[in-house]
């Protein structure tokens, strides 16, 4: 809505800017950092204690983050001149004037997040992943409807409104969840259990671990600010789209993994553990792994499919698919680089992780400033990528030294399969569409529904192949039919 509103104005720029520190503090929260320190105690006071102890701790820890959280944010509403130019130093006159204004209406949106936050790693702990899940849809509902609605009065400001009635939404529709699991929130500070103190010395390095993940995004804005106007607009359309395969298949299966790994790294049991992290990063793999590739070889038909409309020209359209193009390469790396981290997490160690996700954030800094002076803004998006991918590959060997092996043939030949399958298709495709689009009108090669065709066409050539490759998550899908309808395959 923001692109066919608002195109890649001064004014969208402004309210990238204002969502810059929200968004780093929401994501500590929705990307699970609250949850990786509050579902292992809370789990182990069900365990060792009660389940009203568990309960109890609980309002404890969520207690005192609301405190800090509060506070925070009072000191962002307080200094928000100064926040807008921490995190976009290049903006000034009236767009920055307007990203301060957004900025008091984004800010408070973080108590509701840590409330949901918190109360979403308490239901994931009992088995419930659904009413979290639910979170983001209702937020982008209520921007998409406050813009449709009152953009025309409001302008960008709309938007930030939708943001926060979203914010409020969510955590009214996750209180009937909690109460019929029984808990009740009672606001109390137990500074003197261990449980509680264990939380938070959890939770610090977390904190900081995590800032670093987002890091990778901030150092992005941080430059795009210094870049001609419009150029935070850009990179934030394009994070939007290369973001979408993590959203809807990574951060679900680390959510559920994050589980699994926590009762494993409790009961003292590498082999089970391992496991788990093994069934994860391969579900990652067969889904992050395709819709990446089919975002960096298609990027410029994507981009020009969502968003080429009303304020979005064709000149923003090829800019931004520069900038998918190479961030999209990066995103298995990220998730995989999430999952490790969830890893060591569920293992009770924040300074391995800390140590390789501020090494990778270097490398992006130093690699997005000297890249963006030669390539413009899509060097923000190879910068990106290579730290992503420094921090994962250091993870990964971290982690393979700590559990005695992590990455064995099995695992190495899956992988395999998957980049060969999902390259395959893509490759193909895109030459065959090289070859068809001579032939049609260009009003027909220009429609939605001919870029969905050959989308549908890349998702069936790639399931193919992995069922000729043997890949036995798509076996199991494929043998009810195999029954209806028998196949002969040597």
């Amino acid at each position: 809505m923001l692109a066919i509103y608002f195109g890649a104005s001064p004014a969208v720029d402004a309210y990238v800017a204002a969502r810059t520190f929200p968004e780093l503090l929401m994501n500590l929260v929705f990307a699970g950092v609250l949850g990786y320190a509050v579902i292992p105690i809370f789990l182990k006071a069900r365990a060792s204690e009660s389940e009203d102890e568990g309960w109890r701790v609980a309002s404890a820890i969520l207690s005192l983050f609301l405190i800090v959280v509060t506070a925070v944010v009072g000191a962002g509403l307080l200094f928000s001149e100064q926040v807008i130019s921490l995190f976009a130093p290049g903006l000034s006159g009236t767009t920055k004037e307007l990203a301060i204004h957004l900025n008091w209406i984004l800010l408070p949106t973080v108590v509701f997040a840590v409330f949901a936050g918190i109360s979403g790693a308490l239901l994931n702990a009992l088995g419930d992943f659904l009413r979290p899940a639910l979170n983001g849809v209702i937020v982008n509902l209520m921007i998409i409807a406050c813009v449709l609605l009152f953009a025309g009065r409001w302008g960008v400001s709309a938007a930030a409104a939708g943001t926060m009635l979203g914010a409020v939404l969510q955590v009214v529709q996750l209180i009937p969840a909690l109460r019929s699991k029984g808990f009740v929130y009672k606001p109390q500070l137990s500074w003197k259990s261990p449980l509680v103190q264990r939380a938070v010395v959890i939770t610090v390095p977390i904190l900081l671990l995590q800032s670093l993940i987002y890091g990778r995004i901030l150092v992005a804005r941080l430059l795009a600010s210094n870049l001609p106007p419009g150029s935070l607009a850009i990179l934030n359309y394009a994070d939007r789209l290369a973001s979408l395969p993590v959203l809807i298949f990574a951060n679900s299966l680390n959510t559920v993994a994050f589980t699994a790994l926590s009762e494993a790294a409790v009961a003292v049991n590498l082999g089970r553990l391992k496991q788990a992290l093994g069934a994860n990063i391969r579900m990652i793999a067969i889904t992050v792994v395709p819709s990446s590739l089919l975002l960096t070889f298609f990027a410029s038909r994507i981009v020009r499919l969502v968003y080429e409309r009303g304020a979005f020209d064709a000149q923003t359209s090829m800019t931004t698919a520069s900038v998918l193009t190479w961030s999209a390469l990066g995103l298995f790396l990220m998730a995989l680089m999430i999952s490790l981290c969830q890893a060591f997490f569920a293992l009770q160690d924040v300074k391995t992780p800390l140590v390789a996700v501020l090494a990778g954030t270097v490398v992006n800094a130093l690699g997005s400033y000297f890249l963006a002076a030669e390539f413009g803004i899509a060097g923000l998006g190879m910068g990106a990528t290579l730290g992503v991918g420094f921090s994962a590959i250091l993870l990964g060997v971290l982690l393979h030294i700590r559990i005695h092996g992590l990455v064995d043939s099995a695992l190495a030949r899956y992988l395999g399969k998957v980049f060969i399958a999902a390259t395959g298709a893509n490759v193909l495709v895109l030459a065959l569409s090289a070859v068809i689009t001579s032939y049609l009108p260009s009003s027909w090669e220009n429609s939605a529904m001919y870029s969905i065709l050959l989308f549908a066409i890349v998702c069936g050539l790639y399931g193919l192949a992995l069922w000729f490759l043997r890949v036995e998550e798509v076996a199991i899908f494929v043998r009810p039919f195999r029954r209806l309808f028998p196949i002969s395959r040597s």
